[in-house]
């Protein structure tokens, strides 16, 4: 079993697995990418061999490409086959936004702790892009 430290730099990006209360939680960091293919691989593996919840923390990931969105539904499909619940907590706006544009929203349940900062930040653009302009438009 890998678990993630502050010793590793976020920005070479990793995955990694480790047991929490009566499931696992899935640690994504970095960038994700086509690099942690063989690294995602491995993770997935772990998870299929344990049971119970899945979660799946994006709170550090910096960057996450087509082959990083994939393994996120990867493991919600392999989660939902075994009828086990699959979450992605604390996802950063990055990730948000791209699901929007793929308008894949709604097709992973989002989990936000309290204090999350991604959540607000939406929520900040949202009111930035509804805001009127200065001259009152």
């Amino acid at each position: 079993m890998t678990d993630w430290t502050d010793s590793q730099t976020r920005h070479d990006g990793g995955v990694a697995v480790s047991d929490e209360g009566d499931g696992c939680v899935v640690r994504l960091w970095g960038d994700v990418d086509a690099a942690l293919r063989s690294q995602a691989s491995a993770v997935m593996s772990q998870v299929l061999d344990r049971t119970g919840p899945v979660v799946m923390d994006a709170s550090r990931v910096d960057f996450i490409d087509s082959t990083g969105l994939a393994f996120l539904f990867q493991l919600v499909k392999v989660g939902a086959e075994d009828g086990r619940r699959v979450i992605l907590r604390d996802p950063p706006v990055l990730v948000l936004d791209l699901l929007d544009v793929l308008d894949l929203s709604g097709e992973i349940p989002l989990d936000f702790s309290p204090g999350g900062h991604a959540l607000e930040d939406r929520r900040d653009d949202a009111e930035l892009i509804d805001a009127p302009d200065r001259a009152g438009r």
